[in-house]
C-alpha cells in the first residue's frame, strides 16, 4: 500500500493543491488530510488511481494517448 510520504510525493508530482487532488480522487478533503497524516491507510483502488493520474500525466507531456 501507499504510504503517506508516496501519496504526498504523489500529489506534489502532479502539481495539485490538496483541494484538487481530492477532487481529482473524488474523496474529501478530510480523507485526504488523514491519508496524509497517515491516520487512515490509502486503500489500494485510491493508490492504482494515483498511479494511473501519475501514468497519465507522463503520458501527456510526451503527446502521447492515454490507453
Amino acid at each position: 500500500l501507499m504510504t503517506p510520504e508516496q501519496f504526498q510525493s504523489a500529489r506534489e508530482r502532479l502539481g495539485l493543491s490538496i483541494p484538487k487532488f481530492a477532487t481529482a480522487l473524488g474523496i474529501t478533503e478530510r480523507t485526504t488530510y488523514n491519508w496524509l497524516a497517515g491516520r487512515n491507510k490509502v486503500p489500494k483502488t485510491v493508490d492504482l488511481l494515483v498511479a494511473r493520474l501519475l501514468r497519465d500525466q507522463v503520458l501527456s507531456a510526451k503527446g502521447q494517448s492515454r490507453d
